[in-house]
């Protein structure tokens, strides 16, 4: 009986001291030891960032090394990515073991500028998540410091009118609690839908007639809708109709023309040019 519990209590030892030692090695083994950046561009193909610019991506995450990594919660680290570098879209920070986490990135592409209530020169640029990537004055050519290009934002962006979209927050925060986030993103996509280019429209404005307008870029033409239903189909309706007109006479001047959305009784949508 002796015997038993005297070869209980070693078994017993020997079990707690391989925990112990696995438990060391764990604790040792999968240390946050390395962080790396991989960008990836809109069409998903890896490209390699300068050495500097991985580090200042790094820097900015704030990342705590020599701690476990299987239990590491890398939220904070990501949003502080993004706070300190607006261009930047962290996409996941994934775990390789036994001690290395890779940031996949994407590039912020600028959509939308809307100018400052309190200086006319000023314009806040934004993305289509609505995330405030920079702040610019009328013309200005900036040089995006992380991925060394230079983008004309006023070339390349589409303007909302300060009455309708307010911007309360600093370059790297999210635009947020606005009631008309959700109806330019169905702009958005109802341009899309209909033409796969964002930036065939120069403005959208929300009148103090109630109605929302979406101005061509090329000519001036301006979509009308008068009630915010449907509208990812409306502005399709629309920019489609545009698209025929111009297709089945070139030179027609659409400068001071605008294209009206009404519903059929079928439920879809048909686009009519009128020329003022």
């Amino acid at each position: 009986m002796q015997m038993m519990r005297k070869r209980f209590w070693v078994i017993f030892g020997i079990i707690c001291g391989c925990v112990v030692v696995l438990c060391s090695v764990f604790a040792l083994v999968f240390r946050l030891k390395t962080i790396d950046v991989e960008f990836r561009t809109r069409v998903s193909e890896e490209t390699n960032l300068p050495l500097g610019v991985q580090n200042q991506i790094i820097e900015s995450g704030e990342f705590s090394y020599g701690k476990n990594i299987v239990f590491m919660n890398f939220n904070k680290n990501i949003a502080k990515i993004e706070k300190s570098n607006p261009f930047i879209k962290v996409e996941q920070v994934i775990r390789h073991f036994p001690n290395v986490a890779r940031v996949y990135i994407s590039e912020r592409i600028p959509k939308y500028r809307v100018q400052d209530e309190n200086n006319t020169e000023s314009w806040y640029i934004l993305d289509d998540e609505f995330k405030i990537l920079d702040k610019v004055s009328t013309g200005e050519l900036k040089l995006n410091n992380v991925f060394n290009g230079k983008a004309n934002y006023f070339d390349r962006t589409i303007e909302i009118t300060p009455e309708s979209f307010k911007v309360s927050a600093y370059i790297g925060d999210f635009v947020s609690n606005n009631a008309n986030m959700n109806l330019l993103a169905d702009v958005l996509s109802g341009i899309y839908g209909a033409t796969t280019d964002y930036f065939v429209a120069s403005k959208i404005s929300f009148t103090s007639a109630g109605s929302l307008e979406v101005t061509i870029r090329a000519s001036g033409c301006r979509i009308i809708i008068d009630e915010f239903t449907s509208v990812k189909e409306k502005i399709y309706a629309g920019v489609f109709c545009y698209y025929q007109e111009i297709k089945e006479d070139a030179g027609l001047d659409l400068s001071s023309s605008y294209v009206r959305v009404e519903k059929l009784s079928d439920g879809r949508f048909l686009g009519h040019l009128i020329q003022e």
